[in-house]
């Protein structure tokens, strides 16, 4: 979550700094990055704090704090895991589609996700996917990979109309 909000700062400031210089909403939007700063500054602090305390008195004082954190920590652990079973999930879709021949209808259009060839709309955000076409050449009729500029076979433009024999006179 921090790198999510972290790079939406950083695309904010970005924003911003093509903003002109006396904008009222550069000047706005800057203003809010300082009270952010100047927050996780001051959380960061009083975290030191409760650490140093922590260590020099021990759990004793803080049986409730202590509790939660240990929550907290369990809590943490069993978001690891269910991200490294996502994480899994994922590259083993990846590995089936690439296992395939290549096919450009295993990746989504829209969000990249892995698909397998026999889906017909995205498992990740729902986008249909169309099977793309294979190119046949105007010229020699032979099949070529969809978005070819060239015939693999003849070398003539894909999209030529076919040459036409001159009849001998």
């Amino acid at each position: 979550m921090k790198e999510i909000l972290d790079g939406l700062g950083e695309a904010a400031k970005e924003f911003c700094d093509m903003l002109p210089f006396n904008d009222p909403e550069k000047k706005y939007q800057r203003a809010q990055e300082k009270l952010k700063e100047l927050k996780k500054r001051e959380h960061d602090v009083y975290a030191e704090i409760g650490r140093k305390l922590y260590e020099k008195n021990g759990a004793g004082d803080f049986p409730l704090e202590v509790e939660k954190l240990h929550k907290i920590y369990d809590e943490r652990r069993m978001a690891e895991l269910e991200v490294t079973r996502l994480q899994e999930e994922k590259e083993a879709r990846e590995r089936q589609c690439t296992g395939q021949a290549y096919d450009k209808s295993c990746r989504c259009p829209s969000c990249g996700a892995f698909n397998t060839t026999e889906v017909k709309f995205c498992r990740e955000c729902g986008e249909r996917i169309a099977p793309e076409k294979e190119a046949v050449c105007p010229d020699c009729g032979a099949q070529n990979p969809a978005g070819t500029r060239f015939c693999g076979l003849c070398g003539k433009r894909m999209g030529e109309p076919p040459r036409q024999e001159k009849d001998p006179e």
